[in-house]
């Protein structure tokens, strides 16, 4: 599995290089080209406020009713790169891409509209997209490091300024704020504008980071390309 959502009535989407998969308590159902979807393989998936979802392709932007129709946009409707990488549908709505190869920007019935493309402040590559506790949205990036858009204006950060490594894949928030980079180099942290990294030699299971979350009490899960999961307390890091 490449991508999973699950929407508002509870139902779990897989996205994965064979087709996306619908699954309920009747099981699972499949959904490709065949039935109007951009791509078969799917990189991610997003929800939207009336129950629709966004699908990135390797092949274009697909929307999905809900009703079993697919809609979709490719190059031709405006999108900068057909291989969309990252999906966000933010706090009001809007539909944010990042694709390998065309930069990121907001995708609505007008069109795509670039972002960070005139100052180069966002890489063409871009891997996740991530909506903090305060509205601003993060863009990681292959190969350009991480780059903040706060409404009006972007702000890059690289190993520069403390990240870890310029290839960032995922991006994770703690509850208090603290925000967390997975880099193929170790994870690093962003508390109150200070940076910090965790790599294998203190502990981390391997140095490519591919997912974070927290748990209930406050736990991170690291879990890396090659090497498991990795429990980490705030002291301690665990291989699972």
């Amino acid at each position: 599995a490449q991508a999973l959502w699950r929407d508002r009535d509870g139902t779990l989407w897989v996205g994965t290089s064979a087709g996306l998969f619908r699954g309920d308590q009747q099981g699972f159902a499949r959904f490709t080209t065949a039935d109007g979807l951009a791509h078969n393989a799917v990189n991610d998936i997003a929800g939207s406020p009336d129950g629709s979802l966004w699908i990135g392709t390797q092949g274009g932007l697909s929307h999905y009713d809900g009703e079993g129709h697919f809609r979709t946009y490719t190059i031709a409707d405006g999108l900068p790169h057909e291989w969309v990488h990252a999906t966000h549908v933010d706090a009001q709505g809007t539909l944010w891409l990042g694709t390998w190869g065309g930069g990121a920007g907001r995708f609505d019935t007008e069109g795509f509209v670039a972002l960070g493309a005139d100052d180069g402040s966002i890489h063409d590559w871009v891997n996740t997209i991530h909506e903090d506790r305060r509205g601003n949205l993060w863009f990681g990036t292959k190969g350009g490091g991480v780059t903040r858009y706060d409404g009006q204006h972007t702000t890059r950060y690289t190993s520069d300024d403390g990240l870890a490594a310029n290839w960032v894949w995922s991006i994770g928030e703690g509850a208090d704020g603290t925000l967390w980079f997975g880099t193929d180099n170790g994870v690093s942290r962003l508390a109150n504008g200070s940076w910090s990294t965790l790599t294998a030699r203190d502990g981390l299971s391997s140095d490519h980071v591919s997912t974070i979350m927290q748990d209930g009490r406050g736990r991170y899960w690291f879990g890396t390309a090659g090497g498991g999961i990795t429990l980490y307390d705030g002291e301690v890091l665990q291989d699972l």
